[in-house]
Order: C-alpha cells, then sequence, then structure tokens
C-alpha cells in the first residue's frame, strides 16, 4: 500500500525538482567552461601581444639587440590574437558541447520514467511467456 503513496509523489520530483535541478546543473557546467576559459577578458584583450619584453635598459644598445626586440614585438603582436583566438573557440566549442549534452540529458530525464516501464512490462512478458 505504501507504493501507492510514493509514485504520485515521485512523479511530482521527478518532473518538476529534478528537472530544474538538472538545468541549474548544466547551467553550472556551462557558466564554469565559461569563465575558466576566460571568455570575457580574452575577447577584450583580443589584439594585445602575447607578450611584451621589457625595454632595454641599456642606453645605446647593440643594433641586434634592437632589431631582435623589434621582430619579437612584432611577433607577439600577431601571436597574441592567434592563441587568443584558439582558446575563445575552444571555450565556446566546449559551452556548446555541454548545452547540448543537457538538453540530451533533459529529454532522457523526461523520458526515462516511460522507458522504464516499457522495460519492465517487456521483462515480465518474457518471464511469463
Amino acid at each position: 500500500m505504501q507504493i501507492v503513496l510514493v509514485i504520485p509523489e515521485y512523479i511530482l520530483w521527478h518532473y518538476t525538482r529534478a528537472l530544474r535541478l538538472t538545468l541549474n546543473i548544466v547551467t553550472n557546467f556551462v557558466w564554469f567552461t565559461y569563465h575558466f576559459f576566460s571568455i570575457p577578458i580574452l575577447l577584450k584583450t583580443f589584439f594585445d601581444p602575447w607578450y611584451i619584453a621589457p625595454p632595454l635598459s641599456v642606453p645605446g644598445s647593440h643594433p641586434f639587440l634592437v632589431t631582435e626586440r623589434f621582430f619579437l614585438q612584432t611577433f607577439m603582436k600577431f601571436f597574441g590574437p592567434i592563441i587568443r583566438g584558439i582558446v575563445v573557440v575552444l571555450g565556446f566549442t566546449l559551452c556548446i558541447l555541454l548545452s547540448v549534452f543537457g538538453f540530451v540529458l533533459f529529454v532522457i530525464w523526461f523520458f526515462l520514467p516511460i522507458i522504464a516501464i516499457t522495460f519492465f512490462i517487456g521483462a515480465l512478458y518474457l518471464f511469463f511467456s
């Protein structure tokens, strides 16, 4: 007799609170991924150099050092957006994959009681036939 009282409570929990909690968990995973990859910061500083070499402290430095520093700074100005772009694309891709995974989980969770009852009835049919 107790099982008859539990079934309505379980259905109410399964389709209200558990769905909200599942949505909250997926949202937290997407939020974490978005901030783990620092996407807002990387987009704000997208065209900044990857590395800024400190200025030469010796006045009248050797021309080779000045040329080396110039090419290093130029390379880093092109290298920064490339690396930031790769990280931003990777972060967005993971956020999208997590969202798709959350949607699939949501759909599976929604139909899980129907699937479980169907398998149970099918097992009983096979067992007694």
